[in-house]
């Protein structure tokens, strides 16, 4: 759970997809975000409560982290594409992650 709820709010710090981008996706019905899909593989695995208090459980050893990311990603200017990813599949990890800065935000 730890590096799920992480993974939420650095894409936000580091694609072009921000939370208005979510919310309009929600609405739409063609379109399902990929971060709903999971919350509700997990609820159908395991329950609403034990999703909640496994978040709850997370959340004080999350929320420092989840600050440094964010003092880091501010001034980003370079966010690298959330939807027009095809391009990006024909290259090595390493070589996207060194393109768009994204090694000193991982660990």
């Amino acid at each position: 759970m730890y590096d799920e709820i992480k993974l939420l709010p650095l894409s936000f710090w580091t694609s072009d997809f921000k939370f208005g981008d979510y919310i309009r996706t929600r609405q739409d019905p063609k379109i399902r975000p990929a971060i709903d899909i999971m919350y509700d593989d997990l609820i159908k695995q395991h329950g609403v409560l034990w999703l909640y208090s496994s978040i709850l459980f997370v959340l004080p050893r999350l929320l420092p982290e989840i600050i440094i990311i964010w003092f880091k990603t501010r001034g980003r200017r370079k966010y690298y594409p959330f939807l027009d990813y095809q391009p990006l599949l024909n290259r090595s990890l390493l070589e996207i992650r060194q393109d768009f800065n994204l090694l000193p935000l991982i660990k």
